[in-house]
């Protein structure tokens, strides 16, 4: 999983916060099964600075993890709450 922050200014942001409602948010959605690291094997967080569109951009791949588990690729760019299916 990778999340992009694309931020309207150069301010310092938390990511640690930032993160944590995204990944509730994204179980809460039914989008991932739990935030836990059986689900999320590989995370980053990346942080931008676009002033005139910021925005969140969410990358989640399929992975087999050490448990046998496959969750499915879904491509969520959060502005205005589009959503896109790869």
């Amino acid at each position: 999983m990778t999340i992009t922050y694309y931020f309207k200014d150069k301010r310092k942001h938390d990511p640690g916060n930032y993160d944590k409602m995204l990944l509730d948010g994204l179980v809460e959605a039914n989008i991932i099964e739990d935030d836990n690291y059986e689900v999320i094997t590989e995370y980053t967080t990346i942080g931008k600075v676009d002033r005139g569109n910021p925005r969140v951009e969410i990358e989640i791949e399929e992975v087999n993890n050490e448990w046998g588990n496959s969750y499915n690729t879904n491509y969520l760019h959060n502005n205005n709450s589009t959503s896109n299916n790869r």
